[in-house]
């Protein structure tokens, strides 16, 4: 007598449910913006947001590549001729790092968008960060860091989007 297979018992049926499975892990997180925070300015002018600002929480030291770290909340904002935004950090080696990022003005936002490939750590990917950049009343740039990514670890794929906002206050001169 032979033995029925059921079709739903097929190799290429159970790989494809796994792969769905898989590729539909993932991760979504938004923070709402503090209510008590000064109220924001819309960017006119792109210099409107050039100083030095402390970056108490790393919202844009978030972008230095691996393993170029930082622990000093320090990150000195121009802009350029060329619509480019420069984030200059101190490294903890005493090095200076400049980032730049090309950037538009919609709706009263600074718009910068960075990409970067992971891989480390037993986990490869892309992520990319978008800024959207205002200041408030005091002079202190309000930033919301929106990150997109998707990867795999250990060769189980994910997705994911984070959301949440800084707040950078003026260092005094």
């Amino acid at each position: 007598m032979k033995a029925k297979i059921n079709k739903h018992q097929s190799a290429p049926f159970w790989l494809f449910l796994m792969l769905a499975v898989a590729f539909c892990a993932g991760c979504v997180s938004r923070q709402a913006k503090p209510s008590s925070w000064p109220q924001e300015r819309e960017i006119q002018d792109a210099r409107d947001i050039e100083g030095t600002f402390e970056d108490v929480n790393g919202a844009l030291r978030a972008i230095l590549p691996w393993p170029e770290t930082t622990q000093n909340p320090s990150v000195h904002v121009t802009i350029s001729e060329a619509s480019t935004i420069q984030l200059e950090f101190v490294l903890d080696s005493g090095a200076k790092k400049t980032v730049d990022l090309p950037f538009k003005i919609e709706n009263g936002w600074l718009i910068a968008t960075h990409g970067s490939w992971v891989n480390r750590d037993a986990v490869v990917g892309h992520d990319t960060v978008t800024f959207y950049i205002r200041t408030d009343a005091t002079g202190a740039l309000i930033v919301r860091h929106a990150t997109r990514s998707i990867g795999a670890l250990f060769f189980i794929p994910a997705v994911g989007t984070t959301e949440y906002w800084s707040r950078l206050p003026k260092k005094n001169p």
